[in-house]
């Protein structure tokens, strides 16, 4: 297995990091259009939701692709890693991520989910052997500490539903094993075909649970224009261009340092949610976003 070499900005990879950082600020806005759904459609469920993004996102990807001949063809010996990256990221993943949202604020969530970072990278020296760099353990442990800022109260209380926090850390766990199995495929196949594939086989773990346990729910949505707008929203920019964007990172700058970027999604998260009035300003969080950004710059930083 090559190994992923975290590389630094430099005039011949800055587009990437520009790409990973417009990931995250999607993913951001996920969360907080996730749960304006969830607040506007009472009968809006977790496996409508993500079928519907899953839906449109193949119904406008896959025909655009084939059309221009850029959809490259599976090999048999990676069906299987495919399936096993789908089932991970958007099922499992979704599953326990778009259920935590519906119990915690969106902002909270995405903290939980910023969390990838910290871990990843123990995750990658134990299955590819990769150095562990110092700068990047300190500048996650830093990141981290600003994220507890903006988790915990004064009386270091958890402000979080205890179901709605082990769903996130659930979607944390799958996210590095996602990317684990990423790994192997971002040099064999482009970033679109994996997204597009991972989104096909997606839909079809989800379709049964729709059809089985949610059937009558489908017919009391309100298909507004709101609601139809919000969903493609997340199927066309979350599900798909963020996905593309973060597969390209990890090809070119490596897991690791790719995964760093998570630390901007609760900022984008809290500024869209005190934009749309769902949550209030509050200095504790402004705090911690200072911090883990300071702690996303320490981990860039040479060795």
């Amino acid at each position: 297995m090559q190994r992923i070499i975290h590389n630094r900005v430099t005039r011949s990879n800055w587009l990437y990091h520009l790409q990973l950082l417009a990931s995250s600020l999607l993913w951001g806005c996920s969360y907080i259009f996730i749960k304006e759904l969830f607040l506007s459609e009472p009968h809006m469920t977790t496996s409508i939701l993500v079928a519907m993004r899953l839906a449109i996102a193949s119904a406008v990807m896959i025909p655009l692709l084939a059309l221009r001949g850029k959809l490259q063809h599976v090999a048999k010996r990676d069906v299987l890693l495919f399936m096993a990256l789908a089932f991970g990221e958007p099922f499992l993943y979704s599953v326990c991520e778009t259920t935590g949202i519906s119990r915690i604020d969106g902002s909270v969530a995405s903290i939980i989910t910023a969390t990838i970072p910290l871990f990843l990278p123990f995750a990658m020296a134990l299955v590819y052997k990769e150095r562990l760099r110092w700068v990047t353990f300190i500048g996650l442990v830093v990141s981290f500490v600003g994220l507890g800022m903006m988790v915990f109260d004064r009386n270091m209380h958890l402000t979080i539903d205890p179901v709605g926090m082990l769903l996130l850390f659930g979607s944390v766990a799958v996210a590095i094993a996602y990317t684990l199995i990423l790994v192997k495929l971002v040099h064999r196949y482009s970033p679109v075909t994996i997204t597009v594939y991972q989104n096909f086989i997606g839909l079809f773990y989800f379709l049964p649970l729709v059809l089985v346990f949610d059937g009558g729910e489908l017919a009391q949505l309100s298909y507004s224009p709101k609601m139809i707008g919000l969903v493609a929203f997340l199927g066309l920019l979350c599900s798909t261009l963020a996905y593309v964007f973060f597969n390209r990172g990890v090809r070119h700058i490596g897991a690791t340092a790719a995964t760093v970027y998570n630390n901007m999604i609760p900022i984008s998260s809290l500024v869209l949610a005190m934009m749309l009035g769902q949550e209030g300003f509050q200095w504790a969080r402004v705090a911690g976003m200072a911090v883990a950004v300071l702690g996303l710059f320490i981990a860039q930083l040479k060795n």
